[in-house]
């Protein structure tokens, strides 16, 4: 199903084609931009999909078409570059390559750790207000 962010990438590709139309060299050099665009929105989505979103939106975004078909081209290109960027390697490898995970847990603090009490408030803050 086609949703509202088919539509604008969509747009914006089509604009930017049009915009720069020209001979076959800058054609294949416009596509060849297109791709690279569509790889690095594949990692942002990859980022935006792990935060914490509601799970109708991250729904709504997993299941563009541009979400998809970025990381199918990151998935295509990335095993025979991963060794010039070895930073992204584990980011690449962890949330891309493999399939997301359903639940994400939220992070917590641990047991031994506790805020310090000068921080806390004393009385809740209804009855501050009420007070004034």
């Amino acid at each position: 199903m086609i949703n509202i962010i088919d539509i604008v990438l969509a747009v914006f590709i089509l604009a930017f084609l049009l915009k720069n139309a020209g001979g076959i060299s800058r054609t294949i050099k416009n596509l060849l931009l297109i791709v690279v665009f569509l790889i690095v929105f594949g990692l942002l989505s990859q980022f935006i999909l792990c935060s914490v979103f509601a799970e109708s939106a991250q729904k709504v975004f997993a299941e563009s078409y541009f979400v998809k078909l970025s990381q199918n081209i990151i998935k295509w290109i990335y095993p025979p570059i991963k060794n010039i960027a070895p930073k992204i390697d584990a980011f690449v490898n962890d949330k891309i390559m493999q399939t997301p995970k359903a639940d994400v847990a939220l992070p917590t603090l641990p047991k031994n750790i506790s805020l310090p009490q000068n921080l806390l408030l004393k009385e809740n803050l209804p009855s501050l207000l009420k007070d004034k």
